[in-house]
């Protein structure tokens, strides 16, 4: 019998989605990378987002850049019926 791995890379992870959305919410098309970043530090000090936010300026932006990609995926992906 040959059993079925399956990956779990290709899932959206929790914090990934939570993440991606507070990006997307403050994303107007205005601001930088980093001064998203930098709102969402302000926004949430007492929070484990600040791992995710905290860092070099071209680690963040790139993070951010990320995040902002996936969370214009994510309702797509859900309004299809799929999380992936």
């Amino acid at each position: 019998m040959i059993s079925t791995f399956i990956c779990p890379f290709n899932k959206a992870k929790a914090d990934g989605i939570r993440y991606a959305f507070l990006v997307y919410e403050l994303d107007n098309g205005k601001r930088t990378n980093y001064d998203i970043a930098q709102k969402i530090l302000k926004k949430n000090k007492s929070s484990s987002v600040l791992d995710a936010f905290f860092g070099e300026k071209d680690v963040v932006q790139s993070r951010i850049g990320r995040y902002k990609q996936t969370a214009h995926q994510y309702p797509e992906n859900v309004y299809e019926g799929r999380l992936v």
